[in-house]
């Protein structure tokens, strides 16, 4: 499914006006009208409305679908922040007159304001511009106007007021509606953890409207919706059948990083699993898990057999920037096998640009991303499209730009976008985990040219793992505790 960020849709906003001569008032038009239709036949018992608007465009659509309720003989409260009988905005006078010519007169919102009752209420307060938190006279309308205790449905036009349409930020004083209509394409803020509970259902309206107006040079995100892995076994398998994966990493301490990449493979089922490594953090990962094969990284012959008999390798995690980490991404690029390079491997890409080659994955976040582009901050949340842009330009492959609303991109491909995940995931280990996870999807599917999609799929079912078991384990959520949740959807078993 396309998703488009706020950018995106006044972009195209703009040049469909252009194309079609449309105003301002036309297009608010031609919206209130898809709105006051789904409401009028997914709720046609309803007969008194109460309608709540801001002071942005979104209250623009609010007061148009006031009128057309009250055109209709429906009973209708329409509440306002603000009289915008004097606005120098000359759509907003004109759509505050337009209530007034049907005989709808809007309520200036004020502390004691006595509201009616109703059986259906519209949250057109706070559209797709609203960012931060919310400021007290919001915070005060909702919980009088739009109370999460509601007992009639509550239907946000376009996001619930609270939501932040791009980052899925969610300030928990925000509405809680029963239904969302989301104009045009569903934006990546409706999809995230809190944004799929503050929104209730999603409705996409006039959803092809702006399609026509896309340039070959826009790249709408795309996500999945339902990732699962599964594995079809037939009774007389064996172990090469299920993925050869080699894990390269923590030379010189960190051995919790590799352990945790392999182990969320093996708990997926991967059939072959070696580590390579120093010999000093041996120990540690056979106590994390007695059953892995350790091949010390100064073993040249045994480590060159390691990868010759591998399908996908991981490098990077429990990893430092040194001679030694060099050494060993050289060697992995060359066997031009597919390979998941993360952690401290990430921050040497420069000393290798020769060597990388389209079955590459980059696992970097925000800090990381930013070394392989050459600055010294981090990458804003804000600037995470941008970024991903110039990543997939320079580098060959799939690149995973991790945190909130994980982004994943390849050159001359559509963006992908993970929504899923919970702040309880923000802890270290997370991140190896995520490249386990990545190399057992992309070991059982290894077209190159679906080599994104699988990598989303990926991160994507790591962040639904990562809700199921927060559901259990709260905020102290750990990597480990992950594992048990690592459960395969069997299939075929003949």
């Amino acid at each position: 499914m396309t998703i488009l960020t706020t950018t995106h849709i006044r972009g195209l906003e703009n040049r469909l006006k252009r194309h079609r001569a449309y105003t301002d008032i036309d297009l608010v038009s031609r919206v209130s009208q898809a709105c006051f239709q789904w409401l009028t036949t997914n709720y046609p018992d309803t007969r008194a409305w109460r309608v709540v608007c801001g002071q942005g465009f979104n209250a623009c659509d609010g007061l148009q679908i006031a009128c057309y309720a009250t055109l209709s003989g429906l009973s209708v409260e329409l509440v306002v922040m603000t009289d915008w009988s004097k606005h120098e905005n000359p759509v907003m006078r004109q759509l505050w007159q337009q209530c007034l010519d049907v005989g709808l007169k809007p309520n200036v919102y004020h502390t004691d304001y006595q509201h009616s009752s109703c059986d259906l209420i519209i949250d057109a307060l706070l559209g797709i511009g609203f960012q931060g938190r919310l400021t007290q006279p919001y915070v005060v309308m909702i919980q009088q106007l739009l109370p999460a205790d509601s007992t009639c449905p509550i239907t946000a036009i376009d996001v619930p007021s609270g939501l932040e349409a791009d980052t899925g930020a969610y300030d928990q004083l925000g509405v809680k509606a029963t239904d969302t209509l989301t104009i045009f394409s569903k934006k990546p803020g409706l999809l995230g953890y809190y944004g799929r509970q503050a929104a209730g259902d999603v409705h996409v309206l006039l959803a092809n409207e702006l399609e026509p107006f896309l340039t070959d040079e826009e790249q709408p995100l795309q996500y999945h919706s339902a990732p699962f892995f599964s594995q079809a076994r037939s009774m007389t398998s064996h172990k090469n059948l299920f993925g050869r994966i080699v894990f390269i990493g923590s030379f010189y301490g960190y051995p919790g990083a590799i352990s945790l990449a392999a182990k969320a493979a093996a708990r997926m089922g991967c059939g072959s699993i070696q580590i390579i490594t120093h010999q000093g953090s041996n120990a540690a990962i056979l106590r994390a898990y007695p059953s892995f094969i350790l091949t010390d990284i100064m073993d040249q012959e045994r480590v060159l057999s390691a990868l010759d008999d591998c399908d996908t390798i991981v490098i990077g995690p429990g990893l430092e920037p040194c001679d030694m980490t060099l050494m060993a991404l050289k060697l992995v690029l060359k066997t031009h096998k597919c390979c998941i390079i993360d952690a401290g491997c990430l921050r040497m890409l420069g000393a290798v640009e020769s060597l990388l080659h389209s079955r590459c994955i980059y696992t970097p976040h925000p800090g990381e991303a930013a070394a392989m582009l050459g600055t010294s901050d981090s990458i804003k949340v804000v600037h995470r499209l941008n970024a991903m842009s110039k990543l997939t330009e320079r580098y060959p492959g799939v690149c995973v730009l991790k945190g909130c609303m994980t982004l994943i991109g390849q050159s001359n491909q559509q963006t992908w976008l993970s929504p899923y995940g919970h702040h309880a995931m923000s802890v270290a280990g997370m991140g190896d985990l995520l490249t386990g996870i990545i190399a057992m999807f992309v070991s059982h599917n290894r077209d190159v040219g679906q080599l994104i999609s699988w990598v989303s799929e990926a991160v994507s079912y790591h962040g639904v793992v990562g809700e199921n078991a927060m559901k259990q384990h709260g905020i102290g959520l750990m990597p480990e505790d992950m594992l048990n949740h690592l459960i395969l959807k069997q299939v075929g078993s003949s």
